[in-house]
C-alpha cells in the first residue's frame, strides 16, 4: 500500500505542476494583452500563479490538522527555489543579473522576508502573533516594492502575438485552477497516508516531497526560458515565488497556529535556510549577479540539504 501511495503522490505532483504551469501560461498571456511589463509581470503575478500550490498545500494541510505538512513544503520550497532552482538558471543562462532589486533598493528587505519563517521555526512553534509579523513583513516589502515599480519595467521587451480571446485564455486559465485544486486535496490527503505508513513526521513529507513537487512550474520555468534572452522573466518568476511563502505561512499560522511536531528537523531545515541566505546574499552583492560558478555552489548546497535530511530518516 505505501509503494501505491508512492506512486500516486509523485503522480499528483505531475499534475499539480502541469496544471500550475497552465495557469502561468495563462496570466501571463493575459499580462502581455494587457501591457503588463516582463519583470513585475514574473514578479507579481506569475510568482503568484506558480506558488498557488504551496497555497493550496497550505490550506489544506491546515484543514486536515496536519499543519507541519505545508511548513516542511513552505521552507523546502525557499532551499528549493534559492538553491536548487537559481542555481540551475545560473548554470544555464550562464549568468543572472539582480539588477532591478538594486535600483529599487529592496534587496535587503527581500533577505529579511526569505529569512522570517526560519527565525520563526526555531522555537519549535508556530504562534497567531508570529503569522500576523510574516504577513506586515511581506506587506511591507510589497509597499515598498510598489514605490519603486518603475524600476522593474520590462528590460527585454517581448513581441506579443496572440490569438484568441481573453474571454477564452481566462477560462483555460480558471480550469487550470480548479484541476490545480483538486490535485492539491489529493495530494495532502495522500501525503498524509504516506507520512503515517512510514511512520515519518509530516513535515519531513513536506520538507523532501511536496517542496519539490510544488515547484514543478519553476523547473518548467527555469529549463525553457534560462537559456533565452528573457532571462529577467526566470529571475523575477524564482523571486517573486520564493516570496509568497512568507506570507503563505504567515495566513497559515493566523487561522491555525499550531507547535511543531518535529522539532529537529524543523530547527535543522531553518538553520540551513539561514546558510542559504547568508551564502547567497554574498553571491549577489558581490557583482550584482549571480555567475554559472556560483550556481554550480548553489546546487551543491542542495545537494548537501538533500543529503543531511534524509539522515533524519533512517534516524526515524
Amino acid at each position: 500500500m505505501l509503494a501505491l501511495h508512492l506512486i500516486l503522490l509523485i503522480g499528483l505532483c505531475y499534475v499539480l505542476g502541469r496544471s500550475a504551469r497552465a495557469v502561468a501560461r495563462s496570466v501571463r498571456r493575459l499580462g502581455k494583452r494587457f501591457g503588463v511589463g516582463q519583470f513585475a509581470l514574473a514578479f507579481v503575478l506569475l510568482g503568484l500563479a506558480t506558488s498557488m500550490p504551496e497555497i493550496a498545500v497550505s490550506v489544506f494541510s491546515a484543514a486536515r490538522g496536519v499543519p507541519g505538512l505545508s511548513l516542511g513544503n513552505l521552507i523546502g520550497a525557499n532551499i528549493v527555489i534559492l538553491s536548487l532552482l537559481t542555481g540551475l538558471a545560473a548554470i544555464f543562462a550562464g549568468k543572472l543579473k539582480v539588477g532591478p532589486f538594486y535600483e529599487a533598493n529592496v534587496f535587503s528587505l527581500f533577505i529579511v522576508v526569505i529569512a522570517a519563517p526560519a527565525f520563526v521555526v526555531l522555537d519549535g512553534s508556530v504562534t497567531r502573533g508570529e503569522g500576523i509579523a510574516l504577513l506586515a513583513i511581506y506587506a511591507l516589502f510589497m509597499a515598498k516594492f510598489y514605490r519603486h515599480r518603475h524600476a522593474f519595467r520590462a528590460l527585454h521587451p517581448e513581441p506579443v502575438h496572440l490569438d484568441g480571446s481573453a474571454a477564452g485564455e481566462a477560462a483555460r486559465g480558471i480550469t487550470a485552477v480548479v484541476v490545480l485544486l483538486a490535485a492539491s486535496y489529493f495530494l495532502v490527503k495522500i501525503a498524509v497516508s504516506v507520512a503515517t505508513e512510514a511512520g515519518l513526521p509530516p513535515l519531513i513529507i513536506g520538507l523532501l516531497m511536496l517542496s519539490v513537487g510544488t515547484n514543478m512550474p519553476e523547473f518548467s520555468f527555469v529549463v525553457t526560458q534560462a537559456r533565452g534572452k528573457y532571462k529577467d522573466v526566470v529571475l523575477g518568476d524564482l523571486f517573486g515565488s520564493v516570496l509568497l511563502n512568507t506570507p503563505t505561512l504567515g495566513a497559515l499560522a493566523v487561522f491555525a497556529p499550531f507547535t511543531i511536531s518535529a522539532r529537529e528537523q524543523a530547527f535543522s531545515a531553518g538553520v540551513f535556510l539561514f546558510l542559504l541566505l547568508a551564502i547567497f546574499t554574498v553571491f549577489v552583492w558581490t557583482r550584482r549577479e549571480i555567475s554559472r560558478k556560483e550556481g554550480v555552489a548553489l546546487v551543491v548546497f542542495y545537494v548537501v540539504f538533500l543529503v543531511q535530511s534524509t539522515g533524519f530518516l533512517g534516524a526515524t
